[in-house]
């Protein structure tokens, strides 16, 4: 009876759970995604790009937004949900059944288990294919719009700070003849570039689409002083061809970083190959990184080398160009391990917040978060930057709330 009650109980906290949980999960990837719209909705109505290439980039966005909406999601709906059962009184009337605040966290522990394995997943897997996906498809559009845009005697501003004229398209080299550029993708420095000939360059693998320009100059378009008007002139010139600002920031529907491209093991493959380098620039000796094995135990044997070495580095201050790596291999850890955190910090917050209810649960945890991408910003930069080690960097935060939420813990269970 004691053990259906208890599933009884558990079942009862579990369904408290899920509905603040999708409300949160919506209203934060609602924000985020509002955050983009304007490109989104630039690329429909400047660019010609169909909706249905729009929505799959939204797809293709959507695990960048979702691996920090889901442990976003489980603190709201374990604030909301205790608030909701202390606003009632039913944690009083359970504590007076004899039931301990222990017993009321095992549902939230499953529930914030489940969150992060499926934040792994998408952090692990889902993320670097859909920024693959997005580099591509941006790649696609870019090569079939400026292949298809491009046309003789017409101004075509088809890309972001640039302005096209072509005098004479030849149809049997593809090359352009008398091509007038005015580029004032740089506020300060607006230039207008005249070539006599040019050729679009599909680099596919950068993912990439140029425009090669042969035997021309550039102008300035603002003269303070016309005694030092300045033309450079040059043999060759290649300008890349985007549909997006190359200035903006990463979360800015820009092509993604390359190293959230990659999957995990790729990140530990790039960071020995830097770390390597590194060490050879210093001329320090190198340590050498096991080759991929052939069979499932050469892997196994090849990977119990290389964590113990990962651990170690972490707690090491790594150089520029490998410390990046590193962090981003531990980012795939600890932020989908923000949801046990979360969920240890919020359930004695939801019970002391008798007073708040399900709105009061919204307000505290917009503080809590706020506090803890602040802190994993910080630390990420520091970090990237080689001026703290990669462990400290990146774990501090989880391990702050981690240690104040079982300490409120044990203290709100003794009362």
């Amino acid at each position: 009876m004691r053990l259906k009650f208890k599933k009884t109980l558990n079942k009862y906290i579990f369904q408290e759970l899920i509905g603040p949980f999708f409300l949160g999960l919506l209203i934060f990837t609602f924000v985020l995604l509002m955050e983009r719209m304007l490109d989104l909705i630039e690329l429909v109505i400047n660019k010609g790009v169909s909706l249905r290439s729009v929505l799959e980039l939204i797809v293709y966005i959507m695990p960048s937004f979702l691996v920090l909406t889901i442990p976003m999601a489980v603190l709201v709906a374990t604030l909301s949900a205790f608030g909701r059962l202390s606003t009632d009184s039913e944690i009083t009337a359970m504590k007076a059944s004899g039931i301990s605040l222990y017993s009321l966290f095992v549902p939230v522990f499953i529930f914030a288990v489940l969150a992060n394995g499926l934040t792994f997943f998408l952090y692990a897997k889902a993320l670097p294919w859909g920024n693959h996906q997005f580099r591509v498809t941006l790649y696609e559009l870019a090569r079939t719009k400026a292949a298809v845009e491009l046309k003789e005697h017409v101004f075509n501003s088809l890309f972001r700070g640039l302005v096209i004229y072509i005098d004479e398209l030849s149809n049997v080299d593809n090359l352009f003849y008398g091509i007038m550029i005015s580029d004032s993708r740089d506020e300060n420095n607006p230039q207008t570039i005249f070539a006599r000939k040019g050729e679009l360059i599909s680099d596919e693998k950068a993912l990439r689409v140029i425009l090669r320009l042969t035997d021309g100059a550039s102008h300035p378009q603002t003269v303070v002083n016309p005694l030092k008007y300045q033309i450079v002139e040059f043999p060759t010139l290649d300008i890349l061809l985007s549909l997006q600002d190359e200035e903006m920031s990463e979360g800015q529907m820009t092509i993604p970083r390359t190293d959230r491209d990659m999957t995990i093991c790729q990140l530990i493959e790039q960071y020995f190959v830097l770390q390597r380098h590194e060490q050879q620039l210093a001329g320090q000796a190198t340590l050498v990184c096991p080759e991929p094995g052939t069979s499932f135990f050469d892997s196994v044997s090849r990977y119990a080398q290389i964590v113990p070495r990962l651990i170690a580095d972490s707690f090491v201050i790594q150089g520029r160009l490998s410390s990046s790596y590193l962090v981003e291999i531990h980012k795939r850890y600890s932020i989908p391990l923000a949801c046990l955190v979360f969920g240890l910090i919020a359930t004695p917050l939801g019970i002391q917040s008798q007073r708040a209810g399900k709105s009061g649960g919204f307000a505290i945890s917009v503080v809590l978060l706020l506090i803890y991408y602040i802190f994993i910003t910080a630390g990420e930069s520091l970090g990237d930057s080689g001026k703290l080690p990669v462990f400290l960097a990146v774990w501090t935060p989880n391990i702050l709330l981690g240690i104040v939420g079982l300490f409120l813990l044990i203290r709100v269970a003794r009362r």
